[in-house]
């Protein structure tokens, strides 16, 4: 199972965009939201400082 995370803020008419996915095994409900949970930090970190995080493994971009 793939999660993919998207959001999409404006803020003072500049727009910022972030999307991360992570493959995650289905078999748990838990698994599902610790990986939802690592994407919704990520993005946060990405968003906060408009760079990527220093570990990063999954693809990402940035629209400032």
């Amino acid at each position: 199972m793939q999660i993919k995370i998207e959001i999409d803020l404006i803020d003072n008419n500049v727009r910022y965009r972030q999307q991360c996915t992570k493959d995650v095994d289905a078999d748990s409900s838990e698994k599902i939201a610790t990986a939802a949970q690592v994407l919704i930090a990520q993005i946060y970190s990405i968003l906060k400082t408009n760079e990527p995080p220093a570990v990063h493994e999954e693809p990402y971009s940035v629209d400032a």
